[in-house]
Formats: structure tokens, C-alpha cells, sequence
């Protein structure tokens, strides 16, 4: 829980751990419901039958969306020198608010 934990609070500077559930089930199934996946994806994650796997699956994906976000960072800066890279621009600003 708490790798997923610290990916969402990377994603988000004023995420707030105070407001998720403490119970592992119960927080995996509010990473899924809290993320921005359409129906398919969420009904997939929500088919896993462990806890922990749900959540490494989370993980994985969060994971792979903050690279592919970096990634588009950089080759957009490639593409336009002007652009000026703050702490604030390479977060990945998300609907986790609390």
C-alpha cells in the first residue's frame, strides 16, 4: 500500500493520505475507483480476486502513465526549446484531490 501511496502523492502534491481507506481492500478498490480509466480498464482491475495483486496492478499502471507522461515532457521540450521545465510542470497533475 504504501508504494501506491507515495506514487499517488508524486502525481499529486496536495494529495492527502489522511482521506484514503486504511484497509488494503478497501483502498485498492478506491485506487479504482479514483483513477481516470474508462470502464473497461476499471471492471478489469476490479475482477482481480487479491487485494495485493489489485494493488501492484495499480501500481503498474500509475507507473506506466507518469513514464509515458515524462516522456511527452521531453520530446515536447525537444520539439519547442522554449519551453521552461519547473518541479510543478514535471508532476503529473491528477483529479486526486481531497
Amino acid at each position: 500500500m504504501l508504494l501506491v501511496k507515495r506514487e499517488l502523492e508524486s502525481w499529486n502534491e496536495t494529495f492527502s493520505l489522511e482521506a484514503v481507506p486504511h484497509d488494503p481492500i478497501a483502498f485498492s478498490y478506491w485506487v479504482v475507483s479514483s483513477l481516470p480509466l474508462d470502464d473497461s480498464m476499471k471492471i478489469t482491475l476490479l475482477a482481480v480476486n487479491s487485494a495485493i495483486q489489485r494493488l501492484r496492478d495499480e501500481l503498474d499502471l500509475m507507473r506506466a502513465v507518469r513514464y509515458f507522461y515524462r516522456m511527452l515532457r521531453v520530446h515536447s521540450a525537444d520539439l519547442n526549446p522554449n519551453i521552461v521545465k519547473t518541479q510543478n510542470n514535471q508532476k503529473c497533475h491528477h483529479a486526486f484531490s481531497t
